[in-house]
C-alpha cells in the first residue's frame, strides 16, 4: 500500500536533517522509521477495548485490532472490568433450518470442548452446519490444535460453501464495524437461506437488521434441550462450559439447572 504524506515547515527541516547526517538514505525511509517507533508504543489492547466499549464493534474485529487471540482479548477486557457482549440475554427458540457458524462460534465450541455434541445432536435433529470456504484453512487450523488437546474426539468437518453471488446487496454495513470476514459470512447466509450462528450480540443484531435470521449458541442447545436430544446433565456440562468463556447465558439456564 502507497500512502502519500505532505510534510512542510520545521518537521520537513528536522528530517532533511537527519538525511544529510547519513542517518537515513532518504526523507521516505525517516518517516517509515518514525511510524514503526510510534506503532511500536501504541497500547493497542487498550485502543482496542476503548472503541469496544464506545462504538458498535465486533468482537472479532476488536481483537484483530487488539493484537491479542480471542480468549487473551477477552481475559484482558475483563481484568479492565468490561463486559464482553457474547453470549445471549433471551432465548429465541424458533430455529429450524441449516446454519452457518462464525468465527467466534467454533472458537468458543472447540475452546469449551463442545463441538463434538454440538454436531453430533445437531445432525440427528436434521439440521446442517456449514463454515464459510474461505475459512477452511483456519477451521482446520483451530480444529487440530483442539484435537491435539484432547478437546474433541475426532476431526469430521461440516461442509463447506462460497458464496455464488457477488452482487447481494447488504444494508446499513456502516452501522456496524466489522470484519471483512464476518460480512461474508453474513452474505454467505443470506445467500444460502441458512441462519448465522454467532455469540456476538452486536452481528446478531446487525445480521438480523438485514433480513437474516441469526441466533445464539445458546439457542441452539436450548433448542436440542426442549427436543430431548440433550439431557438435564449434559446441559449442566455445556452451562459450566459456556460460563467460563464466559458468555452471557439467558434466565431460562438458570431455570433448567434448578437455579432460578
Amino acid at each position: 500500500m502507497v500512502v502519500s504524506v505532505e510534510i512542510s515547515g520545521i518537521l520537513e527541516e528536522k528530517l532533511r536533517r537527519l538525511v544529510d547526517l547519513g542517518l537515513y538514505a532518504s526523507v521516505a525511509e525517516a518517516v517509515r522509521d518514525g511510524v514503526r517507533k510510534l506503532l511500536s508504543e501504541l497500547d493497542f489492547a487498550r485502543i482496542a477495548a476503548d472503541l469496544y466499549t464506545r462504538k458498535n464493534m465486533t468482537l472479532a474485529y476488536a481483537c484483530e485490532l487488539s493484537g491479542l487471540s480471542c480468549q487473551e482479548f477477552i481475559d484482558y477486557l475483563i481484568l479492565n472490568r468490561i463486559q464482553p457482549l457474547i453470549g445471549s440475554y433471551k432465548l429465541e427458540e424458533s430455529i429450524d433450518n441449516n446454519i452457518v457458524l462464525d468465527i467466534l462460534s467454533m472458537i468458543v465450541l472447540f475452546d469449551t470442548g463442545l463441538y463434538d455434541i454440538f454436531v453430533d445432536k445437531l445432525n440427528n435433529f436434521g439440521i446442517k452446519i456449514f463454515i464459510l470456504d474461505n475459512l477452511k484453512d483456519r477451521f482446520r487450523m483451530i480444529m487440530a490444535y483442539a484435537y491435539r488437546r484432547g478437546l474433541i474426539r475426532n476431526m469430521n468437518e461440516p461442509d463447506f460453501i462460497h458464496i455464488h453471488n457477488k452482487n447481494i446487496k447488504i444494508k446499513n454495513i456502516r452501522k456496524i464495524i466489522l470484519l471483512d470476514e464476518e460480512a461474508s459470512i453474513a452474505y454467505a447466509a443470506k445467500e444460502c437461506g441458512c441462519s448465522l450462528v454467532t455469540p456476538d450480540i452486536r452481528l446478531r443484531d446487525w445480521s438480523r437488521q438485514i433480513g437474516i435470521q441469526s441466533y445464539c449458541l445458546t439457542d441452539i442447545f436450548y433448542k436440542l434441550y426442549k427436543n430431548n436430544l440433550i439431557t438435564t446433565s449434559e446441559m449442566y456440562n455445556i452451562f459450566y462450559k459456556l460460563k467460563t468463556i464466559p458468555l452471557i447465558l439467558p434466565p431460562e439456564y438458570d431455570t433448567i439447572l434448578g437455579q432460578g
